[in-house]
């Protein structure tokens, strides 16, 4: 037995030797590895019967590529642990068909790949909402149908009677059968509905915070009271003053109907008021809140805001019958007078501003609201003035005369004077909102706006006059009179509130 095994290895010795010396001299009839690497030229191989002995995998014993002895051999002599199947394999693990790590290599943007954003060269739908693009540039336009506080009015400024006497019912206050037309108030001027317009301009060129110009416009001219005739019909008309050195109560006929037994005087009353309110204001966006629903900016910014308001109080008397006194005499039948009082202050504000702006997004619709506060001064001005014009015919024309003074502004109590005082003017507004489309939406709302220490003309008028200093009188003596005097200013408080509607246009 023994003798047997070591006869076989030496017989298997002997023929490895002799198929070494035989690889050894082919592989010196070789031609040198070309150009292709290394190995025999494309074509060239084994000449027919030279191939190895079955089962020798490739002239290596198993086991010579990390197979285990006694595996069976597959794919080319290629044991399955080549492509990862054996865990005692040394190395990486190779990624297919096996799953392994991602790979970190970057990816192509030209890729199809599921990753939640769509890209311009994929098919892939996402189903989350898009928000629009933010406009650079937007443009609104608004209608305002606004409340304004009223105006006070600090005497009564016409008067009446039911029963005629010149000696004691005449329209003086006091007198028993005098009523009042035109009353003293806090809030007697009271404009209504007052119709304007805002216009905003709102951009957002992205190097810099998105800014917004915003203006309002309201205007109204408003009849307080007008009544009389031009025939000496109708009612009783008179304006009540006081006189100053006596302290008696008095008034100015100005219109007495004929028939009741007294000199027949046409005259007309007539009581206006204007008001003219506008603001501008810039403000700066700064954003501390955004979601995909809510969007919150702080403002801060610049207001300014112009309140002018008037009270004219004017009447006109005779032309058609009676006389009436100017310049100290009576004028001739045929002549009228006219009587001019002008109250007028102004307002202005100018003020930091700050605030916040508000947006709550429900995809078409929206809430949106801005409260703003602005802190500044406010310089007022008021002015005071009157005059009386008598107008004569004679020789187929009129001439007219005017002198300064009317019956309540007269030239001691005219002039303008001017103050100043710190003041707030906050805004608040709240609307909804419909997108018609990317660029166009249609919006309506809710506006409040306040203004502190504001002068209003209806305080200053006073009543209590020398009838020394009144032109269309008989007792009128030029540069005379000592009331009234120019009054001390004093302040109210604004309030303004309504609705609006408006479009607004974006790119």
């Amino acid at each position: 037995m023994r003798s047997w095994w070591k006869a076989a290895l030496k017989v298997l010795a002997g023929g490895l030797a002799s198929l070494g010396g035989f690889l050894s001299s082919a592989d010196a009839q070789l031609p040198p590895p070309g150009p292709g690497g290394f190995g025999p030229p494309p074509g060239m191989g084994m000449p027919p019967g030279m191939g190895m002995p079955p089962g020798m995998g490739m002239g290596m014993p198993p086991g010579m590529m990390g197979g285990v002895p006694g595996m069976p051999v597959s794919g080319g002599g290629m044991p399955p642990g080549a492509f990862g199947g054996n865990p005692n394999l040394g190395g990486m693990p190779a990624e297919f068909p096996n799953p392994s790590t991602p790979s970190r290599d970057p990816v192509s943007p030209f890729s199809l790949r599921d990753d939640g954003m769509p890209g311009a060269f994929t098919e892939l739908n996402d189903p989350r909402p898009r928000r629009p693009l933010a406009y650079t540039t937007t443009f609104r336009a608004e209608w305002l149908h606004w409340w304004i506080s009223r105006a006070p009015v600090a005497v009564d400024l016409v008067t009446t009677t039911s029963n005629l006497s010149l000696l004691n019912d005449f329209g003086a206050l006091g007198q028993n059968n005098t009523q009042i037309l035109v009353p003293a108030s806090s809030s007697g001027i009271d404009y209504r509905g007052l119709h304007g317009a805002r216009a905003t301009l709102g951009l957002a060129l992205g190097f810099l915070p998105a800014i917004e110009l915003s203006g309002i416009s309201i205007n109204r001219n408003f009849n307080v009271f007008q009544g009389g005739s031009n025939d000496a019909t109708g009612i009783y008309l008179a304006r009540p003053v006081q006189d100053a050195g006596t302290g008696i109560e008095t008034a100015v006929q100005v219109n007495v109907p004929a028939g009741l037994g007294f000199v027949p005087l046409n005259g007309f009353v007539t009581v206006n008021s204007r008001l003219s309110i506008w603001t501008v204001d810039a403000s700066t966006f700064f954003n501390i809140i955004e979601t995909d629903a809510l969007k919150v900016d702080l403002l801060f910014g610049y207001r300014h805001a112009d309140l002018y308001e008037s009270l004219e109080i004017s009447h006109s008397s005779g032309g058609f019958s009676g006389a009436i006194a100017f310049n100290g005499g009576v004028a001739p039948l045929g002549s009228s007078g006219y009587v001019l009082d002008v109250y007028r202050t102004r307002n202005g504000f100018d003020g930091g501003q700050v605030g916040f702006r508000t947006v709550l997004g429900f995809e078409r619709l929206s809430i949106f609201s801005d409260a703003k506060i602005a802190f500044g001064s406010t310089t007022h001005t008021l002015s005071i003035d009157g005059s009386s014009t008598l107008t004569q015919p004679g020789g187929g024309t009129r001439t007219q005369t005017t002198l300064p003074g009317g019956l309540t502004a007269l030239r001691s109590g005219s002039g303008v004077i001017t103050k100043s005082a710190f003041s707030i003017v906050p805004e608040a507004n709240i609307a909804l909102s419909l997108q018609l489309n990317p660029h166009i939406r249609l919006f309506g709302g809710y506006n409040v706006l306040f203004w502190s220490h504001v002068a209003r003309p209806g305080d200053y008028v006073n009543s209590t006059i020398d009838p020394r200093g009144v032109p269309a009188s008989l007792f009128f003596t030029p540069n005379t009179g000592n009331a009234p005097r120019i009054p001390q200013m004093s302040f109210r408080d604004l309030f303004a509130h309504g609705v609006f509607a408006g479009i607004e246009i974006g790119f």
